[in-house]
């Protein structure tokens, strides 16, 4: 076989390849487009992951201080409760006083039209 025979048989084989390598090129060229892509759109991501857990650590202090002003305010209504219940126990000591005082005023009144 010559020179130009085996050129001739080599050159088929040779574009074939060459063909193959530009598609696997091109392809290759696509899966970096698509890789760059994908990783503008996972920083896109990150960045507003980053900001949602900004928001989260502010809505948990946000939680935190209402928890903590509900517990002052449980605390302040017991508080009140309980001056409610000492206010009602005076008003019924001052009402129990009244009630006698008024009783003893009936008394005099009485004892004073006698000696009149």
């Amino acid at each position: 076989m010559t020179a130009d025979q085996r050129l001739d048989q080599l050159e088929p084989v040779l574009a074939d390849v060459i063909q193959k390598q530009g598609r696997i090129m091109f392809q290759i060229g696509k899966i970096v487009d698509y890789v760059t892509d994908t990783r503008e759109q996972l920083n896109t991501v990150i960045q507003r992951l980053s900001r949602l857990e900004v928001k989260v650590d502010r809505l948990e202090e946000r939680t935190d201080q209402i928890a903590a002003d509900v517990a002052v305010l449980k605390t302040d209504v017991a508080v009140l409760k309980t001056d409610v219940a000492v206010l009602k126990e005076g008003q019924a000591r001052l009402e129990a006083n009244q009630e006698r005082m008024q009783q003893d005023i009936t008394l005099i009144l009485t004892l004073l039209q006698k000696k009149l």
